[in-house]
């Protein structure tokens, strides 16, 4: 009857690829990056499974689910423009193809593509659609009612991270209403190093 209890109780152990098992640990840093789609991102004070064996490191899946949420949720409500690497995150992000995205935005595939590629820069009435849809929700531009509970959601949610960024959406309806033209071509901006603090993350692990 005992040993029963104890079986029920026991939890299974996650091994590496060389075989060695891998423990909970925390690190000071961690470098998630490759799992970020393009993003230099840095992890600070973070969960990890750790091999005893050969001391390779990784994230338990609720911790990187977490943390793309986060990240996602961060890049829709900066004031900061949206390059091509930021905007391939939010689409993948979103598991639409350039064409759904595209549609759902209201524009053609090949500009999708041209953002992405940093050929031309996306205009402010696409950027606040796509914002719109990482924090609320892909049939947002079919209700504008829908889409206007939407912009005040993120207002919400700006302001929740950081407390000057509710000015980054003060101009929603009027960027949603206004055909914006392209701005002039800019010289390339240097690569951005995001770092996101593991004891921040609303997510539980195991």
């Amino acid at each position: 009857m005992s040993k029963g209890k104890s079986k029920s109780k026991s939890k299974s152990v996650l091994h590496c690829e060389c075989g060695g098992a891998l423990r909970p640990a925390k690190a000071a840093k961690f470098d998630f990056s490759p799992l970020a789609d393009g993003l230099q991102v840095t992890l600070q004070n973070v969960p990890i499974l750790r091999c005893g064996r050969c001391g390779e490191e990784t994230l338990d899946g609720a911790i990187i689910d977490g943390t793309l949420n986060s990240l996602a949720r961060s890049l829709a409500t900066t004031d900061a423009k949206l390059g091509g690497i930021e905007l391939r995150f939010l689409r993948k992000h979103l598991l639409l193809t350039q064409q759904e995205l595209a549609i759902d935005i209201g524009c053609d595939r090949v500009t999708v593509a041209d953002w992405e590629r940093d050929a031309q820069p996306i205009s402010e009435q696409h950027a606040m659609r796509l914002r719109a849809l990482v924090l609320g929700g892909k049939d947002l531009q079919n209700d504008h009612e829908k889409f206007d509970a939407a912009l005040q959601a993120a207002f919400a949610a700006a302001r929740e991270i950081q407390p000057q960024a509710g000015q980054i959406l003060s101009n929603a309806v009027a960027l949603l209403s206004k055909a914006a033209s392209p701005p002039p071509r800019k010289a390339p901006r240097p690569t951005v190093r995001h770092v996101v603090d593991g004891d921040k993350l609303d997510v539980k692990v195991g």
